[in-house]
């Protein structure tokens, strides 16, 4: 399997030398059927996009917010979803309210304010291997949370 990790830039640490990762934008820019030719794709990380309503707390009070515009939405929609990735927090939990992110400015983790904004999405080749995708609200150090996934192979 191949991972990504949209945080950061792969190629900039040392741990990645010599191997060679796509990019956030290789992988927008390129149909996920091409990239499964070598292996399955798992993308994760900090995506900046509550792609739903529940994932976001207050969305009518947040439609024009960064990272839950309908642009972000259609864009999420269109540059994963639709070239075969698959949320795997999502498919699993359909209506759970989880958050992975919370703002720092208004006390957000303590009322529970908050926004999914992490992911795990895999190519719909090996989402059914999916065991479990989790979201860990109560590990703080971070105005985000820890995200899992665990896949039976």
């Amino acid at each position: 399997m191949a991972g990504l990790c949209s945080r950061t830039n792969p190629r900039s640490h040392a741990i990645w030398s010599g191997l060679v990762a796509p990019s956030t934008a290789e992988v927008r820019s390129t149909e996920n059927s091409e990239l499964e030719k070598s292996k399955p794709v798992i993308l994760t990380g900090d995506l900046n996009c509550a792609h739903q309503e529940i994932d976001i707390y207050d969305p009518a009070g947040n439609k024009r917010s960064a990272k839950f515009t309908i642009e972000e939405g259609e864009s999420f929609e269109t540059n994963f979803l639709l070239r075969g990735f698959v949320d795997t927090f999502r498919r699993q939990y359909p209506h759970a309210v989880g958050y992975t992110y919370w703002g720092y400015r208004h006390g957000g983790r303590k009322t529970n304010k908050g926004w999914r904004l992490d992911y795990f999405l895999v190519s719909e080749s090996i989402a059914d291997k999916v065991h479990d995708s989790y979201i860990l609200p109560n590990i703080t150090g971070s105005d985000h949370s820890p995200i899992g996934l665990v896949l039976k192979l």
